[in-house]
């Protein structure tokens, strides 16, 4: 009796954790869905989302997770992105001139090709993990 409830609550355990970790680590489409009618999704998860291409441009996500997100391309200026993480995302020739990215965590992404001309990367975690000195424009100050 005792080994079968013990197997019924790992289970269930198993199950609890498998369901937490897929919300951690997928995007909602609803969240997806926001972004593209009213280009806005503050502190919404967009994780592991594919939006290479995208035109993001004036965009308000202030402190959405985009982390392993693919935004390839995509267009980003003058985004706010202030207190995003953008952990391991891929922002290969992606467009961020003008865009705010204060207190942002860029840790691990790739920014190869990316135009980051007049962005604010004020206080950002740099893709090495060190943190920008404040008043970082266009480029991480140490």
């Amino acid at each position: 009796m005792i080994r079968r409830v013990a197997s019924v609550l790992t289970g269930m355990l198993f199950v609890e954790m498998f369901l937490l970790v897929r919300s951690i680590c997928a995007f909602s489409p609803y969240n997806l869905a926001r972004l593209n009618i009213i280009n806005s999704c503050s502190y919404c998860d967009l994780t592991n989302a594919d939006l290479t291409g995208a035109d993001l441009s004036h965009a308000n996500l202030t402190g959405a997770a985009l982390n392993r997100a693919t935004l390839a391309g995509a267009n980003l200026i003058s985004a706010n992105l202030s207190a995003t993480t953008l952990i391991q995302a891929n922002l290969k020739n992606a467009n961020l001139t003008g865009a705010n990215l204060k207190d942002a965590d860029l840790f691990g992404a790739n920014l190869s090709g990316a135009s980051l001309a007049d962005a604010d990367l004020s206080n950002a975690v740099w893709i090495d993990g060190k943190r920008c000195k404040g008043g970082s424009i266009g480029s991480c100050s140490r």
